[in-house]
């Protein structure tokens, strides 16, 4: 049986990567999960190649053979900066360096970053573009930065593209269930608070990772890849409420030194059980500081997009149990920003 090129992913496991594992395996790519452990269940079709990040001979014996490398593993959330900074940059660095010192390199890299790297806008009618200069607020978008520059620093044999989502939503998103059981308790922090957001379908995203593989005019650039329409993060709330069949939970708006508690208690407490702190004190920073909203033109224009999956089609495929009319808080076209108050959705 003919084998197809190796693209090797790590966070292969993860709620990203397993979908884009997926989607390469159909797509007649051989998938390598690379991963620290070997994994209880494997899935069928894929290659594992279990690695320390920490071992440059063990990381090149895992990326052996790979004609593309997708990395995709990161630290999301975290209780020091340390833990992001092992995580986003140094085990990014010993990647780079790993690859930079085989013999058979891989043809490209795909370097999933964040519009946290980006950081936030202060103005909704401002999204951000790649024309701005980086501003990140919390210690992973430092670092996830930080990870980019070390991706910067390849073997020049090496290709490369940068790709920054914001907000990931779709099928098996863990995160998405921590909300809902929040939901279910009848009281969240509305940790946004009036401010906006970005968002992508996880089926986009997986397109937009395997169309960076095989697009030749991408080499060396960044992209932010978003849906271009933005959201309040209220709008997320009631629905899931709607879908789960409760009411909708009390919204506590906090004052950012609130908030900076909130984390600080979420993370002794998931501490002590054992759990990740998905609200932690990093969080607390990125809810107070702005709009979360980028403009993905660049990546329009140099791929011939032919569109996203807008949030009101994705949820009604995934919840199909709700009965309202989702619609953007604001549209965001190419010709003018200043245009968009004119769509905006007080609410719903």
């Amino acid at each position: 049986m003919k084998i197809g090129k190796i693209v090797s992913v790590t966070g292969g496991t993860g709620f990203v990567g397993a979908a884009l594992c997926r989607k390469l395996l159909r797509s007649g790519y051989q998938p390598r999960i690379i991963t620290r452990s070997h994994p209880q269940e494997r899935a069928e079709g894929m290659q594992y190649a279990v690695t320390d990040y920490d071992n440059i001979e063990s990381l090149e014996n895992a990326f052996s053979e790979s004609e593309y490398i997708i990395h995709v593993a990161a630290a999301l959330f975290g209780r020091s900066k340390e833990e992001f900074e092992k995580a986003n940059v140094e085990n990014t660095k010993n990647i780079v360096a790993a690859l930079s010192s085989m013999d058979k390199k891989p043809k490209k890299v795909i370097y999933i970053s964040s519009l946290a790297a980006g950081g936030p806008t202060q103005n909704p009618e401002k999204p951000r573009t790649e024309e701005i200069k980086e501003n990140p607020v919390s210690c992973y978008g430092e670092t996830k930065l930080r990870g980019e520059e070390k991706i910067k620093k390849l073997s020049p044999e090496i290709k490369y593209v940068i790709l920054r989502p914001p907000i990931v939503y779709g099928k098996r998103d863990k995160g998405f269930h921590k909300i809902a059981e929040m939901v279910k308790r009848g009281v969240m922090v509305n940790a946004g608070g009036n401010a906006f957001f970005s968002f992508i379908y996880l089926d986009d995203l997986v397109e937009v990772i395997q169309t960076a593989l095989v697009e030749k005019n991408l080499l060396g650039n960044t992209y932010y890849v978003c849906e271009n329409s933005i959201y309040r993060w209220k709008t997320f709330i009631e629905l899931l409420a709607q879908e789960m069949g409760v009411k909708m939970p009390l919204m506590l708006n906090m004052p950012p030194a609130m908030l900076h508690i909130a984390g600080h208690l979420s993370e002794l407490i998931t501490g002590i059980l054992g759990k990740a702190a998905v609200f932690n004190r990093d969080k607390a920073r990125e809810a107070s500081a702005g709009h979360w909203i980028a403009y993905s033109g660049k990546w329009e224009r140099d791929t011939n997009w032919k569109g996203w999956t807008p949030l009101k089609r994705a949820l009604k495929k995934h919840l199909k149990k709700i009965q309202i009319d989702l619609n953007p808080s604001r549209k965001i076209n190419s010709r003018s920003f200043t245009n968009i108050r004119r769509n905006i959705v007080t609410g719903i």
